[in-house]
């Protein structure tokens, strides 16, 4: 995806267990620390409970109220009870990289975590391949080792660059 904003949206695909959300923690500090911003989005198939029983906010929310938010000095938290745009909600961030953990089934640039046992096929949307082990198999496009986060980290901040500055 390339966009005025110099953003980019890359879906970290893979089946159940097999190491997205260790992947994208992995991947947020790193390009954190080369300087950039990071959103993340899941989408969760069942109704995920939007915060803490006990709490003042939780409280509101199970009240009935359409906005819950909560804010210190460093931080805001919106719940909101509405209707889901993902192209809308994409187009408020405002970070320079939007992880999506998930989206196997769509449209955006992939990387794929392949497990050993058990493959989802690639499709064009796949930019790269995450494997367990190191592969003697040659495929069409990069494949890294899901440990090598370093690796990864510098590939998809090229990958950034590389569209984002055809704009």
């Amino acid at each position: 995806m390339t966009n005025s904003r110099k953003q980019i949206v890359v879906a970290v695909s893979g089946l159940k267990n097999s190491g997205k959300t260790t992947l994208i923690e992995k991947l947020v500090i790193f390009i954190r620390q080369k300087g950039y911003t990071v959103a993340t989005v899941k989408h969760d198939g069942h109704t995920f409970q939007p915060d803490r029983e006990g709490t003042d906010s939780y409280r509101f929310f199970q009240a009935g109220a359409n906005t819950s938010v909560v804010y210190d000095a460093e931080k805001i938290s919106f719940v909101k009870r509405c209707s889901v745009d993902l192209d809308k909600l994409l187009s408020d961030l405002e970070e320079d990289f939007v992880l999506l953990e998930g989206f196997k089934y769509s449209d955006f640039p992939k990387l794929l975590i392949q497990r050993d046992e058990e493959w989802l096929p690639l499709d064009e949307s796949t930019i790269a391949l995450v494997l367990k082990s190191k592969s003697e198999e040659t495929y069409r496009c990069p494949c890294f080792l899901r440990d090598d986060v370093e690796a990864i980290g510098q590939w998809l901040i090229n990958y950034r660059k590389e569209r984002c500055d055809r704009v």
